[in-house]
């Protein structure tokens, strides 16, 4: 994924997973602000799913959690930005 995504010139990217359905109304004012958190840092993905696994440390960003490398759902094919 990573050198198909190198290979696209655009910087806005969605990416859809298959069976994962909105069910309800999004709030396009947090994803705008979401979009603004990720530019100049290092972070890769925002999930936008519930935290659950105990070693998940909380952040600065409201109603974000860090997961740690090696956890057991490090990457999640959920909702993300």
């Amino acid at each position: 994924m990573r050198e198909t995504l190198a290979d696209i010139d655009d910087e806005d990217i969605l990416i859809m997973m298959d069976d994962l359905f909105l069910c309800g109304p999004v709030d396009l004012v947090r994803l705008q602000a979401l979009e603004g958190v990720l530019q100049g840092t290092n972070i890769a993905c925002l999930n936008m799913e519930q935290s659950f696994d105990p070693g998940d440390q909380p952040t600065a960003l409201e109603g974000f959690k860090r997961r740690q490398h090696g956890a057991r759902y490090e990457v999640s094919i959920m909702c993300g930005l």
